[in-house]
């Protein structure tokens, strides 16, 4: 699946971005059965993948190590707030199982937001602290919004799929 942006937005209103992560799993033979013992966690850098397939493969009892590559590209856009959504979760929007969509308020952190709900909290509760004068807290009235897609394609790969570094 492919991310394209909204119709009713330019292309240089939407920022996207792409992260490819790796993770191994590791396999051990049993008598005739293959058993699966863990999956690492995703590792961002191909010299960590790299090092640790072939601490893996060295391993004691090791018949298969699986390097399965995932594509992670996401789409952010600005809306208004009266573009916020009522009553509505992004999640319920998502297309296929590894696609979705939250919100993110970047003046107050890069958290992911599920719901406009968890917005409009946000907003109010910052609203409340520039209310009383708090130092630092941007103005909720104009916090820039993004509505934000994201999808993620998995697929096995090999040590040569990997790229230099």
């Amino acid at each position: 699946m492919s991310l394209s942006a909204p119709e009713d937005r330019t292309v240089d209103t939407v920022l996207a971005s792409r992260q490819v992560r790796w993770s191994l799993s590791v396999f051990q033979q049993v008598g005739d059965r293959e058993v699966h013992l863990h999956t690492t966690h995703r590792m961002d850098r191909p010299d960590l993948v790299r090092e640790a397939f072939a601490l893996e493969s060295q391993r004691t009892g090791t018949c298969r190590v699986v390097i399965t590559e995932y594509v992670t590209e996401t789409l952010r856009w600005p809306i208004s707030h009266a573009e916020l959504p009522i009553g509505s979760s992004p999640a319920a929007w998502a297309v296929r199982a590894e696609s979705g969509e939250y919100f993110q308020v970047p003046s107050y952190g890069a958290i992911r937001l599920e719901s406009s709900h968890e917005v409009r909290a946000l907003l109010s509760e910052m609203d409340e602290r520039f209310g009383q004068g708090q130092p630092g807290i941007p103005d909720p009235a104009t916090a820039l919004i993004l509505r934000c897609a994201s999808t993620t394609r998995s697929r096995e790969a090999a040590l040569g799929d990997l790229p230099a570094g």
